[in-house]
């Protein structure tokens, strides 16, 4: 299951008045079990993972995208991010649609 981070840039976060490079970290898959294990493997904890409706992630500091990169995420800009968060929407609604509509 894919994971995607994108490349760090200057919109993240402000920390002491200052700007702090950062990208996401998400996953364009239902299940986020591979999105957890490349996030840990990259030094990161579980409790700062965003858990938003839209597109569960984490927010990765330039320092550390290179762990999670290695840990196995693949590079996208921000059009291949908007694109797994896309795919993700649509196979969360798929999958509830076919919980609507009941077994088959």
């Amino acid at each position: 299951m894919p994971v995607y981070i994108e490349k760090p840039t200057d919109y993240g976060w402000v920390l002491r008045n200052k700007r702090v490079k950062s990208s996401h970290l998400l996953s364009d898959e239902v299940d986020l079990t591979e999105l957890h294990r490349i996030a840990q493997a990259g030094g990161m904890k579980r409790r700062w993972f965003q858990d938003h409706p839209d597109h569960p992630h984490y927010d990765i500091a330039a320092s550390r995208y290179a762990s999670i990169v290695a840990a196995g995420a693949i590079e996208v800009d921000r059009n291949g991010l908007v694109a797994a968060v896309k795919r993700r929407r649509e196979a969360v609604a798929a999958l509830k649609a076919q919980a609507a509509d009941g077994p088959g």
